[in-house]
């Protein structure tokens, strides 16, 4: 069963899961008038900036889209759940809270 997880306003970063979990999906917009970096951390709670995530995607700005792992059965984290905006591809590097997030995982 999914779970959805969603933030409460504008955000820099949200913990999806502090548990092991698989996600199946994420609905990011980026309210920014500047291109950023989204990030996926393999971590429990908000890792420090410099952190290397395990995924990360050049989104451009004042723009809204979704990835999902759905046909493949979603991606795991071993665990948990981070997301955040970053300046940066490679490492964190915390940027303004201009995130809109929404999120399904399994196994939280």
């Amino acid at each position: 069963m999914a779970k959805n997880v969603s933030c409460n306003g504008k955000v820099a970063g949200m913990v999806i899961s502090s548990n092991p979990a698989v996600l199946l999906s994420i609905t990011i917009s980026n309210l920014s008038a500047s291109a950023q970096y989204i990030q996926l951390h393999d971590a429990a709670s908000a890792p420090a900036n410099g952190a290397v995530p395990k995924i990360s995607v050049y989104w451009p700005a004042n723009t809204s889209a979704q990835l999902e792992w759905i046909a493949s059965d979603g991606r795991d984290f071993s665990t948990g759940i981070y997301v955040c905006n970053s300046s940066t591809d490679a490492t964190k590097t915390l940027g303004a809270a201009d995130l809109m997030l929404d999120a399904q995982v399994r196994g939280e």
